[in-house]
């Protein structure tokens, strides 16, 4: 007799162009292949691309709980929790789910608060586990909205089977600030990155002309604030007017970042080029990747610009940038403003906001043609830690021990 498959839903707010919403497509597209049933539910449309932006394979059931779009208020998002997770116990029941794996904080909220309605209604309740997207401290700066997801997490954490961090120093936090996390089983497990398709992507043409005498940063990633991109055009003021920035993405703080451009009058050196469905292209071909961020869970890029065979700088930021590209120092330790840049086998870190820095590690790599080389190479090597196989494995064992025990 044929065992039945475990069904797993994986539940995310949206199917855009992010980092949480990257790892759930490998993990759909990937997790058929070991005996699983999945689907993914999405709790709204996509405002900033289509809605399928990684594009799942097509016999990979996905359901909307909602046809609203995700620029809808804070405020609005929370008040509707209840009536998505009304809709997710449904959808759980209607296609037997055995677990519900959220990625992001609230799909998370819905995730519990549907086995709540669950429990009270007497329905086969779906094992929660819970892959945290980030520093929950980042919302200590969100005013009172902040403090009403605070106060959720430290509701509907607790109530998980298990919960799946991206970093150890993102595990450290949040169970430094949350003590009932120490009652669930809990795993660090990085990002997976499928080598090969981003190899072949990094071989395809660019939608960009590259001046071979230009020297080319590039960041890629959402253009919103927390991203702190301002940094990298101060940098770049103090830079050659031979090096020129490119911006892959978009994002609610996009007109903010092009008006600071105009400003700073760099409006011939930073090229926004939007969202791109292969910025391996642009990877590839760029010189040198920076990431300027103020805080990140894992950030997905760092890895891939890695993997594009570039060299990179990272600011040394919560939480990731030091366990990937600093894997034997301390996660929990970071450079300050006026610290020196630390370069390691793998890049180099700077303190966040630091633009002086940032600036003096440029130029110390535009002067040393040879180091950048080893960096791109000894940074290949160490991405390759990440591959999908190894960490999809890691998430295997993680649903099979949910079942099993």
């Amino acid at each position: 007799m044929n065992q039945k498959k475990i069904s797993i839903a994986l539940l995310i707010n949206t199917l855009g162009n992010g980092g949480a919403e990257r790892v759930v497509s490998l993990l759909a597209t990937h997790l058929p292949k070991m005996r699983y049933n999945v689907i993914i539910i999405c709790l709204e449309r996509n405002v900033f691309s289509d809605d399928n932006f990684y594009h799942i394979p097509s016999d990979i059931p996905i359901v909307f709980l909602s046809d609203n779009k995700s620029s809808n208020s804070g405020l609005k998002k929370l008040i509707e929790l209840p009536r998505l997770a009304w809709k997710l116990m449904h959808v759980a029941e209607q296609h037997d789910i055995d677990i519900i794996q959220s990625h992001l904080f609230r799909a998370s909220y819905v995730n519990v608060i549907a086995q709540l309605w669950g429990k009270r209604l007497h329905k086969r309740i779906p094992i929660v586990q819970m892959v945290t997207p980030g520093q929950i401290t980042y919302y200590d700066q969100e005013g009172i909205l902040g403090k009403v997801n605070l106060a959720l997490i430290r509701y509907c954490y607790p109530r998980a089977e298990h919960l799946v961090f991206k970093s150890i120093e993102m595990q450290y936090q949040a169970n430094q600030r949350i003590k009932q996390l120490s009652q669930c089983h809990q795993s660090v497990i990085y990002n997976p990155y499928d080598i090969d398709a981003i190899t072949a992507q990094g071989t395809q043409a660019a939608e960009f002309i590259f001046d071979p005498t230009t020297f080319y940063l590039i960041s890629v990633g959402r253009l919103i604030k927390l991203k702190r991109i301002e940094v990298i055009l101060q940098a770049l003021t103090m830079l050659p007017s031979s090096t020129e920035l490119i911006l892959v993405g978009n994002g609610a703080d996009e007109a903010h970042f092009r008006q600071l451009t105009k400003t700073l009058d760099l409006d011939k050196r930073v090229h926004f080029v939007g969202s791109q469905k292969n910025p391996f292209s642009y990877l590839t071909k760029a010189q040198l990747f920076i990431l300027s961020s103020e805080t990140e869970g894992f950030p997905n890029v760092l890895v891939e610009a890695m993997l594009s065979h570039i060299p990179v700088l990272s600011s040394d930021c919560i939480s990731g940038p030091r366990e990937i590209l600093a894997p034997k120092s301390n996660p929990l330790e970071h450079l300050q403003i006026g610290n020196p840049v630390e370069w390691t086998e793998y890049g180099g870190l700077y303190a966040v906001g630091d633009a002086t820095t940032l600036a003096s590690a440029i130029v110390s790599l535009q002067d040393d043609r040879l180091k950048m080389q080893q960096l791109a190479t000894a940074a290949y090597q160490r991405a390759t830690d990440f591959s999908l196989s190894h960490i999809i494995s890691r998430y295997d064992k993680v649903i099979q021990s949910a079942v099993t025990t």
